[in-house]
């Protein structure tokens, strides 16, 4: 009995690495094999083919989802245009403005409550502003005729009878007129001196 298990324990080992090798050799072939077809495929002493099962039935339909707010929305929005950057528009033209404001007001929108009457003094205020800015001056009118040559006014110390004193006056008339055409302008005081003053013996 001893000799026996002698022989048959180094024959079991044996036949066992023999066997292990063949698995082995036969699991290489087959995942060469299934790498070359392009086929998925399991490593190991055992080797099994991966399979798609049969596709299941489709399952019934949800129930539908609410609506996203506007701060989600704007979120969304913030978030799509910050990574792509495409949400830079171009600047309006003044007419795509004026088009896109009578669009809209075109329903009578723009329009605001009935204010008050203007007051002359709102009016004369609102002109006021208006002309400061040199919008009311019209062209230039045409160049009238040549007047005719007048006369220079002189001016003069003349000496006239103020109750019964006789009092220095500073005046002025045209060269043209007599010595009573004069008209006072102001009154000298009387410590003031007149050269050759003009005597008018009025009382005044």
């Amino acid at each position: 009995m001893k000799k026996f298990r002698k022989i048959i324990i180094p024959i079991l080992v044996i036949l066992f690495f023999l066997f292990l090798g063949w698995v082995i050799y036969i699991n290489n072939i087959t995942i060469d094999k299934l790498r070359s077809e392009g086929k998925p495929y399991v490593t190991g002493v055992t080797t099994v083919p991966a399979v798609d099962g049969d596709k299941g039935a489709t399952g019934d339909t949800g129930a539908t989802g609410r609506s996203p707010t506007p701060a989600e929305i704007a979120q969304s929005v913030a978030d799509y245009c910050a990574t792509t950057g495409t949400c830079v528009g171009q600047i309006p033209t003044q007419a795509v403005v004026f088009a896109a404001v009578s669009q809209f007001c075109g329903n009578n929108a723009c329009q605001g409550v009935a204010g008050l009457n203007a007051t002359p003094a709102d009016v004369q205020l609102a002109v006021t502003g208006y002309c400061d800015k040199g919008a009311c001056i019209g062209p230039q009118g045409l160049t009238g005729l040549k007047g005719a040559n007048g006369e220079t006014p002189q001016l003069q110390c003349v000496t006239r009878l103020v109750t019964t004193v006789k009092t220095n006056f500073i005046a002025w008339k045209l060269p043209s007129q007599p010595n009573t055409a004069y008209i006072d302008l102001y009154k000298l005081p009387k410590w003031a001196e007149c050269l050759n003053p003009v005597d008018l013996t009025i009382t005044i």
